[in-house]
């Protein structure tokens, strides 16, 4: 990698960050400067493309560092992906129900998920915007778009197709993965002693490509 990178650090939110996501990111920002380009409130996916928009405007940014706000980022795995030099390098992380948030065939990656992704500028460059869609959705089963609207997500999945699409290939650090935090129930007055009910996934136990998986649709 020539000279050192300059990382834009996305963090997309609907309003609620935990504080664990913030801890974990301070942890792996140590060895570098940069700026938190925070997007509230918005939609997915206009929250992502506002946050790469935002990142775009500035010549200086290398690369381009998505953590979601409930993501539990490995200390120095941010460092890791640097290393591996690659257009886009994923870590992985359990969404419901245990799944992966990785899509392969035949070995390499179609899609993941954006908790923690870093993505070189050249990417963005080179795709045009939108990079993020959910006005379809994705037949898990036979890999056929379908004209449905995604009812929560699918952004990520439409990014993997775009990058296969103009030669941009994902890869994985492999060996770790993030913490995935869920907010169950949020706190109210006479309610959970004022505390939110919060649920932490913490392993990958089912992987796309495996056989479970059946007609679906993978969010």
């Amino acid at each position: 990698m020539l000279g050192k990178p300059n990382i834009a650090i996305l963090l997309p939110t609907r309003g609620l960050i935990f504080g664990d996501t913030i801890w974990s990111l301070e942890n792996n920002l140590e060895n570098f400067k940069n700026k938190i380009i925070t997007i509230i409130g918005l939609p997915i996916p206009k929250a992502q493309n506002e946050a790469v928009k935002k990142a775009l405007a500035n010549p200086n940014y290398t690369h381009f560092f998505f953590c979601e706000e409930d993501i539990i980022l490995p200390d120095g795995a941010l460092k890791e992906m640097l290393k591996m030099d690659k257009d886009v390098v994923c870590v992985d992380y359990p969404v419901a129900g245990g799944w992966s948030t990785i899509k392969k065939v035949d070995g390499e990656i179609q899609h993941c998920g954006l908790g923690c992704t870093l993505i070189k500028r050249k990417v963005f460059e080179t795709i045009p915007e939108p990079w993020f869609e959910t006005n379809k959705s994705l037949d898990a089963k036979t890999g056929k778009i379908l004209d449905i609207p995604m009812k929560y997500g699918g952004h990520d999945i439409f990014f993997g197709l775009k990058l296969k699409e103009y030669g941009f290939k994902i890869y994985q650090l492999e060996g770790i993965e993030c913490g995935h935090l869920r907010c169950m129930d949020l706190n109210r007055q006479e309610k959970n002693d004022g505390a939110y009910e919060i649920f932490l996934l913490d392993r990958i136990t089912k992987f796309q490509d495996s056989k479970e998986v059946k007609n679906g649709y993978f969010n």
